[in-house]
């Protein structure tokens, strides 16, 4: 029965993934011609997109947090279904403190910088009338 539970619970995790990606992907992509085109109700519909965006990257959170899955090669191990040795326990927590500072911040500007560019190429091909 656990095995059961285990297994719809990780299968919900992996449709939350693919959920949030193309949330991810799509959002930018989405946002700047209904912005454009729908003005008010364009920007509704994008925080609407967003939220759930959000609403999806939580429940992904709440998963890894319940499963104290911290680093990839933890949730690759978790999807194999095994754990990781001790050693490699100990490695993954003396990266711990510098993953929490650096990751962070390359990820905001490597997303910020994705959304710029997809931004520009957007109002390059549907200008702004």
């Amino acid at each position: 029965m656990k095995q059961i539970i285990h297994d719809q619970e990780f299968m919900r995790y992996q449709k939350d993934g693919v959920v949030f990606s193309l949330l991810l992907i799509g959002s930018p992509i989405i946002s700047t011609p209904l912005i454009l085109y729908l003005d008010g109700y364009g920007i509704a519909i994008s925080c609407l997109i967003l939220a759930v965006g959000i609403f999806y990257a939580l429940r992904i959170e709440k998963f890894k947090k319940q499963h104290n899955l911290r680093t990839y090669r933890q949730i690759v191990a978790y999807e194999q279904g095994r754990s990781l040795s001790e050693i490699e326990e100990a490695e993954e927590r003396g990266k711990a403190p510098y993953q929490r500072i650096v990751l962070p911040i390359l990820f905001g500007l490597g997303v910020g910088a994705i959304t710029l560019l997809i931004s520009w190429l957007l109002l390059t091909f549907f200008p702004i009338k």
